[in-house]
């Protein structure tokens, strides 16, 4: 009795284990084993669609391009900073959600139907919005823990690289311009350029030969600042027409009139009065500036190194692709020094 029974056991153990043992078709791809979880093609995939509004290759995947590989990227990342969440016990509450949509309304001045109306267009119920929007906290959570709380610059750092790079806080180099404008459509006949151009050089040799630039301007100008006799007041650096700017700017020294010459405005005598160098700010009006400069870098510099290269070490992750890896890149804090070396 026993042998049979040991008999009828194998026999029902074969009805359910053959029919598993058949030859079958591959139902899904495994792209990637992380901390022992498998995710297939249809994970990736998903994932390309609906966080990145793109799609992934299917079929044969022995070999991905770049931006393919940037997704896979992306998609293990993700997949990490979700098991961190976990692993710090980051919880976010309903209310959290509820109050998060109730901003979002208000900043977009949206009534509970507009808001529903808007979130369909993108595939997805206030349910399902509610589910996204809690993963997102989660994991802004987690990136704040890590990245935001972890990076200080202090009034210090901000002296240290001023007194290194003053020379790159300088006010706007600016002219001051007195300017007669003789009106001249880009399309203007040939007669009537002759004319112009005659006018313009007769004013030219007027001034050339002593008579003063203001009444000149005061009498013929079409320009701005013809009443002041053609003062046009102090310009920065980068605000002029092409033509005017170069002249402003590069070829007369203060005190110096300019030869007629023509832009899309039409024909112009320039007299720079007096040009002033950019002129180093004070650190006192430069210090917040400096200060957001130096923690926006260091804080991407933090978060590169920590998506990067900590979590890749802390996290197993094997690609079934071939040929493609996911390991952890060297890298570096160095924000201040890096930028003052600059």
């Amino acid at each position: 009795m026993f042998i049979r029974a040991i008999y009828l056991g194998l026999c029902l153990l074969a009805i359910v284990v053959l029919p598993l043992r058949a030859p079958a078709a591959v139902i899904e791809q495994l792209i990637a084993v992380i901390n022992g979880e498998p995710y297939t093609l249809t994970n990736l995939s998903t994932f390309a669609k609906t966080r990145l509004a793109t799609t992934f290759p299917t079929g044969s995947l022995q070999q991905i391009n770049a931006a393919d590989r940037e997704v896979l990227e992306q998609f293990i990342t993700d997949k990490l900073v979700e098991a961190e969440v976990r692993e710090a016990g980051i919880r976010i509450t309903d209310d959290d959600v509820d109050r998060y949509i109730e901003q979002v309304k208000r900043n977009n001045r949206l009534s509970d139907e507009d808001f529903k109306t808007a979130i369909s267009r993108e595939g997805l119920n206030l349910a399902s919005y509610k589910i996204s929007v809690k993963t997102e906290m989660e994991k802004a959570e987690i990136l704040d823990r890590q990245v935001k709380r972890k990076v200080s610059i202090t009034d210090e750092d901000v002296e240290r690289y001023y007194k290194l790079n003053a020379k790159n806080y300088r006010a706007n180099e600016r002219a001051r311009l007195r300017h007669i404008l003789l009106a001249l459509s880009e399309k203007a006949p040939a007669d009537q350029v002759i004319a112009v151009s005659a006018k313009a050089k007769e004013l030219s040799k007027r001034i050339a030969a002593g008579e003063d630039f203001a009444a000149v301007a005061r009498e013929y100008s079409e320009g701005a600042g013809r009443a002041d006799g053609g003062d046009i007041g102090w310009v920065n650096k980068g605000t002029l027409i092409a033509g005017l700017e170069e002249v402003a700017f590069e070829k007369l020294s203060p005190g110096q009139v300019s030869e007629p010459f023509r832009t899309s405005m039409g024909l112009h005598i320039v007299k720079l009065a007096a040009r002033e160098s950019g002129t180093v700010l004070p650190l006192s009006t430069v210090a917040a500036k400096i200060k957001q400069e130096l923690l926006t870098k260091a804080m991407e510099e933090r978060r590169d190194k920590w998506l990067k290269t900590d979590l890749r070490r802390k996290h197993r992750v094997d690609v079934k692709l071939a040929g493609v890896t996911f390991k952890p890149e060297e890298s570096k804090e160095e924000t201040v020094n890096a930028l003052m070396a600059r």
